[in-house]
């Protein structure tokens, strides 16, 4: 089961946090999803965030039901 959170995230050592949406799982942040949200929030708005956030997690899920 996926669920979608709003994370801060300390990116450096000037102590500024961002906060970003997150997958958290049974097995924790799922960092690529982190890492790419991250790499883009200069450039990207929040509300494209959460739609990336939300498609991911539908794939997700969806790869789940549907395991070989």
């Amino acid at each position: 089961m996926l669920v979608k959170v709003l994370a801060q995230v300390k990116t450096d050592n000037s102590g500024l946090l961002i906060e970003v949406p997150v997958l958290l799982s049974e097995y924790g942040v799922f960092d690529p999803l982190l890492d790419y949200v991250i790499s883009q929030s200069h450039i990207k708005s929040l509300p494209w965030m959460n739609r990336i956030t939300f498609a991911c997690q539908l794939l997700l899920e969806y790869m789940e039901a549907n395991m070989l």
